[in-house]
């Protein structure tokens, strides 16, 4: 229930009467509606309090580790290192050529 139309006819004494229904069964509990009252949220103010950082956190380090073991299997090719044609037999081969 909300006081939005108490000032209308009628609607004053049908809040009275609901309230004085529930003071029957022991104390009334009344429950109120912080956003009307100006304790209002915003969608990052609640992120904190859910397991979407927690979340982030488990995805960054996932996606270093994925980013890791890729530049470490592709990393830069090195080419090998030219064989040497001048080997000990061919010099001798050669100088018995000439």
């Amino acid at each position: 229930m909300t006081n939005a139309g108490i000032s209308q006819a009628g609607n004053l004494p049908l809040f009275l009467n609901t309230m004085d229904s529930i003071k029957g069964s022991g104390p009334p509990v009344i429950y109120w509606d912080e956003y009307f009252h100006g304790a209002r949220g915003s969608l990052w103010g609640y992120v904190p309090k859910t397991p979407i950082p927690w979340g982030c956190v488990q995805l960054s380090i996932f996606l270093v580790a994925v980013l890791f073991t890729f530049s470490r299997r592709s990393g830069p090719i090195f080419s090998p290192a030219p064989i040497s044609r001048l080997s000990p037999l061919e010099f001798v081969e050669t100088m018995g050529g000439l």
